[in-house]
């Protein structure tokens, strides 16, 4: 407690808190998301029925990443989510920042189809039904497009 008569000191990193907190509070009722008492729309929505990812299949119909492959000459269009769509209809649809990265893995590892060690392959778009009843788990593989690749670094 101050003596009588003297005068209150201003204390700045006080003034400074409550400045941010009142700036906070009023930004956050603005917007309707009053942390930590928010309703988190984000985590509202369902999960989609389905979870879908391009692969590539092998001459024996094992699966490995676009990344596993090197020296890519595909027939037809370049990968894009079109393309997708075209073939494998609207509902099967990889993630876009997915989708696009594996797309410029293609593009940027380009080859010749009669390169050495090139084999071919086969891109499809791995549909994993996520639901439940008597589909959930399974999956099913959509033809992207038919292309020839070597695996990098001779991995097998």
């Amino acid at each position: 407690m101050l003596p009588e008569g003297h005068p209150r000191r201003f204390d700045r990193p006080r003034a400074v808190a409550w400045a941010v907190l009142l700036s906070y509070l009023v930004a956050a009722r603005l917007v309707g998301n009053l942390f930590p008492l928010s309703t988190f729309d984000m985590y509202q929505g369902h999960a989609p029925p389905v979870a879908t990812r391009v692969l590539v299949l092998d001459a024996t119909g094992t699966a490995a990443q676009v990344d596993d492959y090197e020296g890519y000459a595909c027939e037809g269009p370049p990968l894009s989510m079109t393309l997708i769509e075209q073939r494998c209809g609207e509902h099967d649809r990889p993630l876009d920042y997915v989708l696009r990265d594996q797309a410029l893995h293609i593009e940027a590892h380009a080859g010749e189809p009669t390169e050495p060690g090139t084999e071919p392959i086969t891109l499809v778009a791995r549909a994993h039904r996520l639901q439940p009843g008597p589909d959930q788990g399974r999956h099913a593989d959509c033809v992207v497009a038919r292309c020839t690749a070597r695996r990098r670094g001779g991995r097998r």
